[in-house]
């Protein structure tokens, strides 16, 4: 029996305190059905903005390996077909080599890519040959300069190396990528010095877990340089041919390639040329105006032939300097060097962006002298067209222009110009420094220094110098050299007691 309160009324169960507990649940109700609501309306707006299917091949496949993941993802929250096809335009005009251009040679060659890349490594893959790895690296770094392709190499799966010199800024200046068949059938794959290692290369029963078996029957079939290549994908890096132990290197190379536009420089440069253009309204390019060349091919010691050149202002007034705080200025310079074939094809671009900011001191001894800038291209034997154009960002201002270039096939005989051989030059010191000579001023007169190294570049403000460059020659003709016009004719060398001809080749800038 239920007692009585002090009152002598029983409470009532379903009183006040229930029915308010009610209401509350039926506001619950009511407030969950209207989220319910409210997120089947925005899933609803997302299917309704679902990408129509040339946006999405143009996502999926057009621009999947040189797009930023930042640009995926602006794009993907437009929410207009109108906002997606300007995204588009943008995209490919920040890209493109000649600003304001009615045609963009980058985007064309990136379409030329994959049209090649589905024709040649679809076959026998059974995707499309712009989904393979070798049709996801010709698209990003377009086609090899050198390839060795070993399809019937006895104990040797098939396989292909290809070989990359200035492919990209962010990546190192020579490398090669290996692809071969796992288990000598499908498609060919990345091959992963660390990953896979040269036991997967080989087909004898031997090799199987026993990398230097496997590396002996790799040097049998195919060479020591490929036997090499299965343990290092960069040229330049030690390896042990002995033990078959190696790095993380050329992993850390792949990576670098599958995943370039993300790469901080990759991504800082679009960045950048995505602010100036929505920054900069207009900017003049001034044809083979103030804007000096000097090229000269060179052979290294193991017989591999590059092109030096030097890129010089004529003027201080050229370069163009911001005054920041502090008593600092800035400079923001770009140089560009476009590679084409002698069927005036693009093989690739080198580009380089440059920006510092230098104290009032500084700025006071460089005042009178001007901007100089020295690189290579990693250059086969053969006919090219190259395009220089050297941007300053500050005024809006780029210099460009041209040189045909002829790279001979040495003989065996011929020149061959090492790291560690001195060349005479004049003060072009002051316009090609070396890692020997920056801390050094720059020479009078002529003297012996040092070679820079190739894979770097260098800038310097200094005067504007005549350029003396001296050959021993052994009656061979190796020894192509440009500078702004044609050269006047040169008299006949002199000869002299030593070996060979003595002969000096005056360059004018």
């Amino acid at each position: 029996m239920d007692r009585l309160p002090s009152n002598g009324f029983r409470r009532n169960r379903g009183g006040p305190g229930r029915r308010r507990l009610g209401v509350v649940s039926r506001r619950g109700i009511i407030l969950l059905a209207a989220i319910l609501f409210a997120c089947s309306a925005i899933c609803w707006a997302q299917k309704k903005q679902k990408l129509e299917k040339n946006h999405r091949d143009w996502l999926e496949r057009d621009v999947a390996y040189i797009i930023t993941k930042d640009e995926r993802d602006a794009f993907l929250k437009l929410t207009t077909d109108e906002a997606r096809e300007k995204f588009i335009e943008t995209f490919w005009e920040i890209r493109n080599p000649s600003p304001g251009s009615p045609t963009n040679t980058y985007k064309d060659e990136i379409y030329q890519r994959i049209a090649f890349a589905d024709a040649r490594f679809g076959i026998g893959s059974g995707v499309e040959g712009w989904r393979t790895d070798r049709g996801r690296t010709y698209i990003t770094l377009g086609p090899p300069q050198q390839k060795q392709v070993l399809r019937n190499s006895a104990n040797l799966y098939p396989l292909e190396i290809w070989f990359y010199g200035g492919a990209n800024p962010a990546l190192p200046p020579f490398f090669y990528v290996m692809f071969y068949q796992r288990e000598g059938s499908g498609d060919y794959r990345f091959y992963s010095p660390y990953t896979d290692g040269p036991d997967k290369l080989a087909t004898g029963v031997e090799a199987i877990n026993s990398r230097s078996a496997a590396l002996r029957m790799i040097r049998n079939s195919a060479g020591p340089e490929v036997a090499r290549i299965s343990l290092s994908l960069l040229p330049d890096e030690p390896v042990d041919e002995t033990t078959g132990i190696v790095s993380l290197e050329s992993d850390i190379l792949l990576n670098s390639i599958k995943n370039l536009p993300n790469l901080p420089a990759n991504r800082d440069d679009i960045l950048r040329r995505r602010t100036n253009r929505e920054t900069v309204t207009s900017r003049l390019v001034l044809e083979g105006h103030n804007l000096d060349i000097v090229t000269f091919p060179a052979r290294d010691s193991r017989g591999l032939t590059r092109l030096d050149y030097a890129l010089h202002l004529r003027s201080p007034s050229d370069l163009s300097l911001t005054e920041e705080k502090d008593e600092r200025y800035s400079y923001s310079v770009e140089v560009r060097v476009r590679v084409f074939s002698a069927e005036n094809q693009l093989i690739f671009t080198q580009q380089k962006s440059l920006a510092d900011s230098i104290t009032k001191k500084r700025l006071d001894t460089i005042k009178d002298k001007v901007f100089g800038y020295q690189g290579t291209l990693p250059l086969p034997a053969g006919k090219y067209h190259l395009e220089f154009q050297f941007t300053d960002w500050s005024k809006k201002t780029a210099f460009h222009t041209v040189r045909e270039i002829s790279i001979p096939m040495p003989p065996k005989d011929a020149l061959v110009c090492q790291r560690k051989t001195p060349i005479p030059v004049s003060p072009i010191s002051c316009l090609l420094p070396s890692a020997a000579c920056n801390s050094l001023p720059c020479p009078a007169a002529p003297q012996l220094l040092p070679q820079a190294p190739t894979s770097k570049w260098f800038i310097r403000f200094g005067p504007r110098p005549q350029i003396l460059v001296k050959i021993w020659e052994r009656n061979w003709t190796w020894n192509t050299l440009s500078a702004g016009p044609p050269l006047p004719a040169v008299p006949p060398r002199s000869k002299t007691k030593s070996a060979g001809n003595n002969s000096t080749l005056p360059v004018p800038w």
